[in-house]
């Protein structure tokens, strides 16, 4: 399996929902009538409230979506069979859902069985879930000539 594609969301657009990522930073630029550029909402109903000037930096995080489906079987007694592992990434964050249910979201399978699925007696349940990982920083970049531009760090 290849790698997962590497998306990208100003950090503070990062919440329980946040507007679809993006394939590079750069992408969330949009120009302003007059000059200048400002930080897309990814809201068409929300207008853009930051305007950047040259060498002003944005924090972003990254997100990978793609990093397999699977099947969780919770028993009647609370254990549980995936049949998948939590992905492993440097610097990311793993993270499983139910298919479908991001408010699901959860960091380990273990959590998500506890969190998310109090069964009533006599009930096993079998789900349909995925895994995806975000970044465990943020990553700084400096806006340059009209694109963002990695400035070599990343915030704690």
């Amino acid at each position: 399996m290849s790698a997962p594609a590497r998306l990208w969301v100003p950090t503070e657009y990062v919440d329980e929902t946040y507007p679809p990522a993006r394939a590079s930073p750069s992408d969330w630029l949009e120009p302003r009538p007059g000059g200048g550029f400002q930080l897309a909402t990814g809201d068409p109903d929300r207008p853009a409230y930051r305007f950047l000037t040259e060498g002003e930096t944005v924090n972003f995080q990254w997100v990978e979506h793609d990093h397999g489906r699977g099947e969780l079987t919770i028993h009647v007694d609370g254990s549980f069979e995936c049949s998948m592992d939590m992905p492993t990434v440097e610097g990311g964050l793993a993270c499983i859902a139910e298919l479908g249910n991001p408010e699901s979201t959860a960091s380990s399978i273990e959590e998500f069985v506890t969190a998310w699925h109090d069964l009533e007696p006599g009930d096993e349940s079998t789900l349909r879930v995925v895994f995806f990982v975000w970044s465990a920083n943020d990553t700084v970049f400096e806006l340059r000539n009209g694109k963002f531009l990695a400035v070599g760090g990343t915030v704690h």
